[in-house]
Formats: structure tokens, sequence, C-alpha cells
């Protein structure tokens, strides 16, 4: 099937002309339908400000399968959620992996090694639009209360903030993948509860290395306190 080119003033809104197969197109056009401005008043402008129509998630809900709208980071505005589905698709068996998924949008880290030592590690320097939507997403929930904001705020102490920016992204566009692909529903567990299992995590991780080291990991219990009489 021949790809179709289409200029219109709603692609000019996303950097040029966009080249899309038939299916991406009609459902950028369909996005584009629903996406006519409507007179509202102040309070309501104030309160659903850069958030997408109800008509308009209805209809990716239809579309796609999944409410993406749902994911944080996702419903930051329409033209960025219009950019990602039109030119990812809805066929997620382009990439077999939600690896290859990451390398086509620019936020799989490479690896330069020497000797069997990293050198260094980056991304690979991409135009891709929808790798860039997804930077986008990543950089408004930093201070959300999410489980991505948390995993973005415990990058960014360990690793500083261009780096927990890349890992972030990496992470929401795998979620995104997952849900497209699995045609799953997102859940969000919340900041709080993702630190908990991470703690878990961490103090499993501690116990397995005391056991291989021939220790065990005890509790701490401070011992009293004795006051003079």
């Amino acid at each position: 099937m021949l790809p179709i080119i289409i200029p219109s003033p709603f692609l000019c809104a996303l950097r040029g002309s966009k080249t899309m197969n038939t299916d991406q197109l009609r459902l950028f056009l369909v996005i584009a339908r629903f996406a006519q401005p409507r007179r509202r008043s102040s309070l309501t402008q104030i309160a659903t400000c850069g958030q997408p129509s109800l008509r308009t998630r209805a209809e990716l809900f239809r579309l796609t399968g999944v409410d993406l709208v749902a994911v944080h980071g996702m419903s930051a505005s329409l033209a960025q959620i219009t950019r990602r589905v039109s030119d990812m698709g809805t066929d997620m068996s382009k990439w077999p992996t939600e690896q290859h998924f990451a390398s086509w949008l620019g936020l799989a880290p490479h690896n330069d090694i020497s000797g069997g030592r990293i050198l260094r590690c980056r991304t690979w320097p991409t135009d891709n639009r929808a790798g860039q939507a997804f930077r986008q997403a990543a950089a408004s929930v930093t201070r959300s209360l999410c489980a991505f904001g948390a995993y973005s705020r415990r990058k960014k102490a360990r690793f500083g903030p261009r780096p927990a920016l890349v890992a972030t992204a990496h992470k929401i566009a795998r979620m995104v993948y997952a849900m497209l692909k699995q045609r799953a529903q997102y859940h969000d567990i919340g900041a709080v509860t993702y630190e908990q299992k991470q703690q878990e995590r961490e103090l499993n991780a501690l116990k397995k290395k005391a056991a291989k080291l021939g220790f065990a990991l005890v509790p701490y219990e401070p011992a009293p306190v004795m006051i003079p009489v």
C-alpha cells in the first residue's frame, strides 16, 4: 500500500506535512474532526486547560481500544497525543519487542564500548517527533504524585535531570506499547505504593547479597535507654 502525503493546516501545526498510511490517515482525520474548538465559559477553560475534550477521548478509545489519555503525561495536550498516535499508528506488530519500539523512538541507550569497558552511555540523535512528544510527557510528570513521577524523581536524584527525563520517557513509551499491543488498560499504583515496592526490592537485594557473603540481615532494634534515678 502506497503512503499518502496530506498537507493540511492541522498537519502544519505538527511541523510540516507527514507521510502516513491509510490507517494512520483515517485516525488523524477523525481526531482532527473531533478537535474543533467550541465556545466555553472562563471557568470551564481554566478547569480543562490543556485537556482533550470528552468526545476526542471517546473517539481515541474507540479507534485504539485503550484509554491513552489516562496515562499520566499523555494528556498534556491534544496535539501531543495526536502526534504520537499519528506517527506510531495503532499496530504494534511493526516492533517485535518494547526494546525495538524504544530504539525507534530514540529513547534506548547506546553504549560506547572499548576493551570491554563502557566509555559512554547515550542515546542516538534522532528527529523522531513521537520520541520528542514522549520526552515532553516525561517532563510534565516530574512533580506528579503518580508512579511515573516517583520514578522520575528517583532517577533524577541518582543520575541527574537529563538522564532522568530520557529514562522516564522510555518508561512511558513502554507502557503505551504494552497497552496498544495487549489492549490492556492503564492503572496507576501511585507514588506512595511505588516507593514501598521499591523499598521491598532494595531490602530483598540486600538480603540476597548478605546470604551470598554468609551473613544474615536482621532488623535493627535500638537498645533501651537507661535513665538514672
